[in-house]
């Protein structure tokens, strides 16, 4: 079964990571299974499933730097694609 887990940084700036999402008008809190807490809406990412190769799980909107490129500006972001209806990492810079 597909661990669901969500993270977001709260309104005092720390990163929280629960597992169940709660919308209402504007705003959106994280709960895991004692705490439910604010969180910053355009700072929240899902879970994707993975873990880099540091064993760290990786979420929606994380970035990771193009170690291949030629161009040093190069970096990835992790986002859902609609049309593919899965997570990809898409190309930037």
């Amino acid at each position: 079964m597909r661990e669901h887990l969500y993270r977001g940084m709260t309104l005092n700036g720390e990163m929280f990571i629960g597992n169940s999402l709660i919308q209402e008008g504007g705003l959106v809190w994280i709960r895991d299974e004692s705490t439910t807490l604010e969180v910053k809406p355009e700072t929240i990412g899902q879970y994707i499933g993975r873990k880099d190769s540091n064993g760290v799980k990786v979420f929606e909107g994380d970035k990771f730097d193009d170690i291949d490129a030629d161009d040093e500006g190069s970096y990835f972001v992790i986002e859902y694609c609609e049309v593919k209806a899965r997570f990809i990492a898409m190309l930037y810079g």
